[in-house]
């Protein structure tokens, strides 16, 4: 597990990795602990991934911005409001 501390929340993400090879695995939020962030990177089939909200839209690749489905769901232009 390694922790970073983003300016924006002042909390604590706790990023955790698979220790053979490095890869992100999930990451938990120190101030939202009952939610889990699991990589979809991770998954042999992440194909029934639907997304339900999208966070830091602000610095996300053009293309991404342009999603018609993201006036369906929640999206956050910074990170998440955890308070």
């Amino acid at each position: 597990m390694f922790d970073t501390q983003g300016d924006d929340r002042g909390a604590p993400a706790h990023r955790n990795f698979c220790s053979n090879c490095g890869s992100p695995l999930f990451s938990v939020l120190g101030d939202a602990d009952d939610i889990v962030w699991i990589k979809a990177g991770t998954m042999i089939d992440a194909s029934w991934l639907e997304p339900e909200l999208e966070a830091w839209t602000t610095s996300s690749q053009p293309w991404a911005r342009e999603a018609q489905e993201r006036d369906t769901r929640g999206y956050f232009p910074r990170g998440l409001d955890t308070d």
